[in-house]
């Protein structure tokens, strides 16, 4: 556990370091593309059905956990801390706060300098809607969702999971290290699929239900944690949390997704905007619900706002996930301690993977 909450503590320093870097090899994109290979294939045998979505979801999160699987082993055999390595870099490369702020930043630029082509370009990147007629308001609140939307499938809902897998191995007792990053991986190729095939258009209502189900059900506990979570951030970032927090509880349930407008109204009511709104997507215009009741020309000081509110609840949640995972490590009861096999050993140690030792306080979290 205590190596959990070290390999935690690193990923998330890496992201806001490096923040998420685009190459071939990214897991993320591997992903993608053994998403798209597979959902090919089933295309091709016409099996474009619920049952269909469901052998696409299988075999995706097989593959990868499979793969995950022969990787670690053999990575064990070079080093004891080959494995560890290997963890931290998936962990990295399943969260993704600062890379959204990269992409989200320059379009507040673009837009303070009255360049809103520039800034439908940088926009078009980021979102799926049609931009072609969006003015200086239009953008600067398609953005602002954006960077809320994402500290909830980017980042809070992954190491919700990576915390949810190492506590459970914890108490099963298992090695809690593999489990978490597996359990990470899990939920990044659901948030994958969902992203590749979860939409209500023709083309994949049928076999994209699975994955847009398993995306809302995986996303169900985090979205509503992170609303007790963003009120710090609002405070750190002297927005009004209290308006964050009543827009929220007022507004939060108004999409057609039980978990999208939480993070989106809790920012709303903060940063004094009003988000949503008729959207033109590739599949159709939507006519979503008003969000709050702010400001109906949001500006590019807003994005910068919103950037600054996720950065800052990125840090609360990883500093609260690292303290739960210490503190579970500490000696916080599990089922080995009451009468499962191997308690006198913790799980790490039982895997061969030795001790990491930390010094100092974590001040650059």
């Amino acid at each position: 556990m205590k190596t959990c909450a070290i390999i935690l503590s690193v990923a998330y320093l890496i992201d806001r370091i490096l923040g998420d870097p685009r190459y071939a090899l990214h897991p993320v994109r591997l992903i993608g593309r053994l998403i798209a290979w597979v959902e090919s294939c089933i295309r091709r045998l016409e099996w474009v059905s619920r049952a269909g979505g469901g052998l696409l979801w299988v075999v995706s999160v097989i593959t990868v956990l499979g793969a995950y699987g022969v990787a670690r082993t053999a990575l064990t055999g070079l080093h004891a801390m080959a494995p560890v390595v290997l963890d931290c870099f998936l962990v990295y490369s399943c969260i993704a706060l600062r890379d959204m702020e990269r992409h989200a930043v320059p379009i507040a630029h673009a837009l303070n300098d009255s360049d809103t082509e520039r800034a439908r370009e940088l926009l078009r990147g980021i979102v799926g809607r049609d931009v072609s007629k969006l003015d200086a308001s239009g953008i600067a609140r398609a953005a602002i969702e954006s960077v809320s939307e994402s500290f909830l499938d980017g980042f809070l809902a992954p190491v919700c999971w990576f915390a949810a897998g190492a506590v459970a191995a914890h108490w099963l007792p298992l090695n809690p290290l593999p489990a978490a990053t597996g359990t990470i991986l899990i939920y990044r190729v659901v948030n994958t699929l969902d992203s590749m095939v979860g939409y209500h258009s023709d083309h994949h209502r049928q076999l994209g239900w699975a994955s847009a189900q398993t995306d809302d059900a995986m996303n169900f506990i985090p979205a509503r944690l992170a609303l007790p979570l963003m009120v710090p951030a609002a405070v750190l970032c002297r927005l009004n949390a209290s308006a964050g927090w009543r827009i929220a509880l007022r507004d939060r349930l108004k999409h057609a997704s039980p978990n999208s407008a939480h993070t989106e109204s809790f920012a709303a009511g903060a940063l004094g905007v009003r988000l949503g709104g008729p959207t033109v997507y590739a599949h159709g215009r939507v006519d979503k619900p008003w969000i709050g009741d702010g400001t109906d020309s949001p500006s590019d000081s807003h994005i910068i706002q919103a950037c600054r509110l996720t950065a800052c609840a990125g840090w609360v949640s990883t500093v609260i996930a690292v303290i739960l995972l210490g503190y579970i490590s500490q000696g916080a009861p599990h089922w080995g301690a009451m009468g499962g096999a191997a308690a006198s050993l913790p799980a790490d140690a039982e895997a061969g993977v030795p001790p990491v030792e930390v010094h100092g306080h974590g001040q650059g979290l």
